[in-house]
């Protein structure tokens, strides 16, 4: 277990956590906080290296230019993936567009289907129902169990003849519970479909390994896991990212321009048009080696205890509904999402702000899945390395006040 003086440390790391000591920041499937760390390499990259990447021969560019592939190799590193397979993006949101239209533009035709599940964040549904509407394909969309859990027999059962594409989330951003990959990324490649990844959620929390996996696309955003907004990753097999058509076209992923065509970039640089996130993905780099050093096992043994610890609280405070699971699970993330009787979650929210206590409250850019679980908006904490039973204990205590004013 983490001890009280070690999460102090680590917050000490967090620049802003150390500048409002009051602040219990429990809003991390949102967007985590920054280590000096990261923001230390950004800075140094912008006082000492900065310039235009692979475009010129003098030596500040070429500094650049070995800063930001060596980023490149990084995240492969961090996902078990070679180089060329890894393409920056600004999000997952954007890696997950540039997909569904370079590879679902060419893949889906009109009677086939894409299959999602009834939990992805609208970063994962909508460019689908988008792509099947364009292509007059079909949206197939998989259950959730009575407890928000994927029906994984049903979902299962879905994939066909027809399906092209199956697009899930790793971890659920609203009930913090693993998606089970292993069979449905069979089962799909038993009937030839192609298997997108959102791990947006899932990467801050465990290991990825691409191989193991056997996905054929995994897409992640760098604020979620200790690193800057602005920057993303699409990791997809070399040969089908060899397939695919740039999502977006101009300078930097072009060899050739000839008056009426144009000879593309190798991979995976004819995806990155433009002046690319240098500085950003060298915040990711540092991100990454930063989780690395804290080590897996600790960020585990932290967060489950954490959860264990909110779950049983919560468990004990009457008029308060958790959604999904209600007991810690292996693999369950530090994600707990709840309603109040009688609050509504903008209001639970507005009252533990005045506390010095962020949590979000809405649906989460789940739409779909709150109103399959007949909500219209919840609240949400999750916790990360740098939260403690304190905050937890505050969270709480703030809800039974937030009760209280409104008299329920």
């Amino acid at each position: 277990m983490n001890s009280p003086n070690n999460t102090n440390t680590t917050r000490a790391e967090f620049p802003l956590l150390a500048a409002n000591p009051a602040l219990a920041y429990l809003d991390n499937a949102a967007s985590t906080q920054k280590p000096k760390t990261v923001l230390k390499a950004m800075d140094a990259f912008y006082c000492t290296s900065y310039a235009n990447v692979h475009r010129s021969v003098y030596d500040l560019s070429e500094r650049a230019t070995a800063q930001y592939e060596d980023a490149r190799g990084r995240v492969a590193r961090f996902l078990n993936a070679q180089p060329q397979e890894i393409v920056f993006t600004k999000n997952a949101t954007e890696a997950i567009n540039l997909v569904a239209y370079s590879f679902g533009g060419g893949e889906v035709r009109e009677g086939d289907e894409v299959l999602v599940s009834i939990l992805e964040h609208h970063a994962n549904f909508l460019p689908w129902q988008r792509l099947c509407a364009r292509k007059k394909a079909r949206l197939v969309v998989a259950p959730a169990n009575a407890d928000g859990t994927l029906d994984e027999t049903s979902a299962l059962a879905l994939v066909s003849p027809r399906t092209k594409i199956v697009a899930l989330t790793a971890l659920s951003n609203v009930i913090g519970v693993p998606t089970p990959l292993a069979r449905m990324i069979e089962r799909a490649h038993q009937h030839g479909a192609r298997v997108i990844i959102d791990g947006a959620q899932a990467v801050a929390h465990k290991r990825i390994d691409m191989r193991a996996m056997d996905a054929d696309f995994f897409v992640f955003s760098g604020h979620k896991i200790f690193g800057p907004a602005g920057i993303g990753v699409l990791a997809a097999r070399a040969e089908l990212l060899e397939t695919m058509q740039p999502f977006i076209v101009g300078g930097e992923m072009v060899k050739t321009v000839f008056l009426d065509n144009a000879e593309w970039n190798d991979i995976p640089w004819k995806f990155e048009a433009g002046t690319p996130p240098i500085a950003e993905a060298i915040g990711l780099k540092a991100a990454l080696d930063f989780i690395e050093s804290i080590g897996w096992q600790r960020l585990h043994t932290h967060e489950q205890t954490l959860t264990e610890y909110a779950l049983e609280r919560m468990r004990a405070l009457k008029g308060v509904h958790i959604i999904g699971p209600k007991t810690f699970s292996s693999g369950r993330a530090p994600i707990i999402s709840f309603t109040v009787n009688g609050v509504h979650p903008h209001d639970l929210a507005s009252i533990l702000n005045e506390r010095h206590i962020a949590i979000r409250s809405g649906h989460f850019c789940a739409q779909p899945f709150l109103n399959a679980l007949s909500y219209s908006a919840a609240a949400r904490a999750s916790f990360t390395i740098y939260n403690t039973r304190a905050e937890v204990d505050a969270l709480i205590e703030g809800i039974a006040a937030a009760q209280k004013i409104f008299r329920v």
